[in-house]
């Protein structure tokens, strides 16, 4: 079965002030699964790892509309958290020819603090841009509202600007 791997460098600004990056190995498999290994940080905490397990497919060869799922698990000392995170319908539309798309993935997030064992439920969309920089390069840069379920609360802690390189490795 044919991997594809890249490094990946993830940064998420929120407007309240808080961060998080990480910096990791992104694997995808032929069939659309894939698994990400990597550590983050934010600006208040030690580095953590994080484990993602993937899945994401177009729902037609040469469409735009897909989806994805996403698990996600944080771990320091301990499990930190574990998210499952849903989008049914994302979108992604090639500018050109194919070196720039834009996108938007609407989704559903629930996540399991194992400090605190509570459990939170989040919509959410992002939509950004992509644009390839060479073969093997490229750059994604994203606007992202979280806790839609509140569509009112426009405090700063709901909104990021998120930023992604990822470099195909040989």
């Amino acid at each position: 079965m044919p991997i594809n791997g890249n490094l990946s460098i993830s940064t998420f600004q929120s407007m309240d002030g808080s961060n998080f990056t990480t910096t990791g190995f992104d694997f995808k498999f032929k069939n659309g699964f894939g698994i990400y290994t990597g550590i983050g940080m934010d600006f208040h905490n030690d580095t953590i790892g994080v484990l993602d397990l993937k899945e994401s497919n177009r729902y037609s060869e040469n469409g735009i509309l897909g989806h994805n799922v996403r698990l996600r698990t944080k771990y320091d000392n301990g499990f930190s958290s574990t998210q499952l995170r849903v989008a049914p319908c994302t979108v992604t539309i090639p500018l050109g020819k194919g070196n720039t798309s834009l996108y938007a993935v609407p989704y559903y997030a629930g996540t399991y603090n194992y400090q605190n064992n509570k459990y939170k439920s989040d919509l959410g969309i992002f939509a950004g841009v992509t644009q390839k920089l060479g073969k093997d390069v490229s750059l994604s840069v994203e606007a992202q509202r979280y806790n839609l379920q509140d569509i009112g609360d426009n405090n700063g802690g709901n909104w990021s600007i998120n930023g992604i390189l990822s470099v195909k490795l040989p």
